[in-house]
């Protein structure tokens, strides 16, 4: 049987783990979300909570991000919305 998977990207907040959950059901297949973390976690001995540490989270905005405007030089904004 050939495999199947579907990688849905989406931004904080915009409900993309549910409509990739509800795809999932709707097609048959399993759906993997923070399960991979921990299956991660499992397979190369790492703690899962140290895992938990680097996934992906919601920006702060206070957390200042950083823009490359040229080679030589990045900008730095308070905001997260960018």
């Amino acid at each position: 049987m050939a495999h199947r998977v579907i990688t849905i990207n989406r931004m904080y907040g915009s409900g993309g783990r549910l409509l990739g959950k509800a795809l999932a059901e709707e097609l048959g297949i399993h759906f993997y979300d923070q399960e991979l973390i921990r299956l991660a976690s499992e397979e190369n001995d790492i703690p899962y909570e140290e895992l938990l540490k680097v996934d992906e989270k919601k920006a702060s905005q206070w957390r200042p991000s950083y823009k490359r405007t040229d080679a030589n030089a990045a900008s730095v904004s308070l905001s997260s919305n960018e």
